[in-house]
């Protein structure tokens, strides 16, 4: 299908075990393109990440779980190729994400080496949600279930002045992932919106001032320690 596609964006050289990486768009589920977001595969890669960015099936082609299954397929893939992968996702993305690095029953999480959101919705009313149909049948969505026993180590991206999805979502989610104790790092900027956090990725960021580079510098740190646990534990 053609929305069941990624694009992958690879070290200039070839690096033993480099850390893999599958990147979900946001756009509430109605919108959105890997095509859009090739700025943030150049710019890890730079970093010497393996990264695939995805896209899913949207709005009003499929309702909820059919975007959950088409990231849970993507990171299938990605995994099986590299012996396991990160899963980040930014807005929307990072709820699908988050279903699929968290939440067992879509059968990948043990395939999942960490989980990386930025600034996203992890549990929420179908009613604040538009369309609400989005998600019918259901009242509450929670992308990962309680408690948080077994996930895989989390980071939390959140920008203070984000009116779009609130910081507490993330708040709620690190609280979990502590009292599970599962390991979790939380960064909350003080000056960045639901779209700037973003912008540190752009490759003129550091020169003008763009958004927070430091958000790359978080990811790859975090990607590092991933790799590093994962590779103890076989």
């Amino acid at each position: 299908m053609p929305r069941q596609r990624l694009d992958l964006y690879l070290p200039e050289h070839d690096t033993p075990n480099a850390p893999a990486l599958l990147f979900l768009h946001g756009g509430a589920w109605v919108s959105g393109s890997r095509a859009d977001y090739g700025f943030v595969g150049v710019t890890l890669a730079r970093r010497g990440i393996v990264v695939a960015i995805a896209d899913y099936r949207l709005w009003p082609k499929v309702a909820h779980p059919g975007f959950v299954e088409d990231a849970a397929l993507a990171a299938r893939w990605v995994a099986t190729r590299h012996g396991g992968v990160t899963v980040m996702g930014h807005s929307a993305g990072a709820f699908l994400a988050a279903c699929i690095a968290l939440d067992p029953r879509w059968g990948v999480r043990e395939q999942m080496r960490g989980f990386i959101g930025i600034s996203g919705p992890y549990d929420f009313g179908a009613h604040e949600v538009t369309p609400p149909a989005i998600f019918a049948g259901l009242e509450r969505i929670q992308a990962a279930p309680v408690p948080l026993e077994g996930a895989p180590p989390l980071l939390l991206l959140h920008g203070a002045r984000d009116t779009t999805v609130g910081p507490y979502h993330s708040e709620i989610l690190a609280e979990r992932a502590r009292q599970a104790g599962v390991p979790v790092r939380h960064v909350v900027w003080p000056r960045l919106s639901h779209i700037d956090i973003m912008a540190g990725f752009t490759p003129a960021a550091r020169w003008l001032r763009m958004g927070e580079p430091a958000v790359v510098d978080e990811i790859a740190a975090f990607l590092g320690l991933a790799e590093a646990a994962d590779s103890r534990l076989r």
